[in-house]
């Protein structure tokens, strides 16, 4: 188990993955907003309760995606240059922990998405200036992935202040890659550039921020061809950094009849452990209203079900968009 101090962890994170960090200070430049595409029956369910649901990365619909990417991480390894490479950058901070860290996860590369929890989101793009038009339609593809004839789109705007992370769930963008060649030269630069910072630190941590780096690149790995999902992932590794306290519950859910266990992330349990702004009457700015055959009834829904959550104007929070639903 990883320690939580919080601070180190964030900083350890970023210099492991520097493609992460640069993605969310572009995303927090470009107005910090993400869209979640999911039911309306869903959707009333995620605010009357206040919580985001995380569901096992083994029953994604993406899953096979999951494997490529588990796949490509694997491959760049396997090659002994390149393994060699990283392995002489890490321990030039703390010799053996990249090698310990890449034979457990090629040890266990079969499941090393095993016990991960992913919500995923789209970045939502709505400068008008700039001729962006999803606070209008959303996104057509996600529609269709995700709206089953009822679709809501809850578009979150993040806070715009870094702090502390007690839930122990991440935020990271997918990377639509064919190698990872060109990031890991990054990462290895990135790493000599902080190597007295990482130096400085726990081996222990050092070992699961290269442990937690291996599984999040194979987990929000996908093939260029999704590129426009524009993807972000909100992951928890319990197995690497379980949160504290018991923070997240795990309860037994069946979804689409299949009985499982998922990852659950109640927002005013996290705001009392520290972390602010997260209830969802701060983060959903707009709910966008899908391609339905019923976009005035489920609107009526949606109203009611903001309001009836204490949220504040709550009729000016709901666009429908008027997208003809095909059947």
């Amino acid at each position: 188990m990883a320690d939580t101090n919080f601070e180190t962890l964030a900083k350890l994170g970023n210099t492991f993955m520097p493609h992460a960090d640069s993605a969310r200070k572009d995303l927090m430049a470009g107005g910090g907003q993400l869209a979640y595409y999911t039911t309306a029956d869903t959707a009333v369910k995620m605010i009357t309760n206040n919580e985001f649901w995380l569901r096992d990365s083994r029953v994604m619909n993406d899953y096979t995606e999951v494997r490529r990417g588990i796949g490509i991480v694997t491959q760049h390894f396997l090659d002994p240059a390149l393994r060699a490479e990283f392995i002489a950058a890490v321990d030039a901070c703390h010799p053996g922990v990249a090698d310990e860290a890449l034979t457990k996860f090629m040890d266990l590369r079969s499941h090393a998405a095993d016990g991960t929890y992913l919500m995923s989101l789209s970045r939502h793009h709505a400068d008008k200036s700039k001729g962006e038009d999803e606070d209008e339609y959303g996104r057509l593809s996600m529609w269709r992935a995700y709206g089953k004839g009822t679709g809501v789109a809850l578009v979150f705007q993040l806070p715009d202040k870094t702090q502390p992370n007690p839930s122990m769930a991440f935020l990271s963008p997918v990377a639509y890659l064919e190698d990872v060649r060109a990031e890991m030269k990054k990462l290895i630069a990135n790493i000599k550039l902080n190597q007295t910072f990482i130096t400085a630190q726990d081996r222990t941590q050092v070992f699961y921020a290269v442990c937690a780096m291996l599984v999040m690149a194979s987990v929000c790995l996908k093939h260029p061809g999704f590129r426009e999902e524009d993807e972000w992932r909100i992951l928890h590794m319990p197995n690497i950094y379980p949160s504290p306290g018991g923070l997240l519950k795990f309860p037994i859910k069946t979804i689409d009849g299949i009985p499982q266990k998922i990852c659950v992330m109640n927002l005013a349990d996290i705001e009392k452990a520290g972390m602010t702004g997260l209830t969802l009457n701060a983060l959903i700015r707009r709910v966008i209203i899908g391609p339905t055959a019923y976009p005035d009834t489920i609107a009526d829904a949606m109203v009611a079900a903001i309001t009836e959550a204490g949220f504040t104007d709550p009729g000016k929070r709901i666009h429908k968009s008027y997208i003809p639903l095909r059947v």
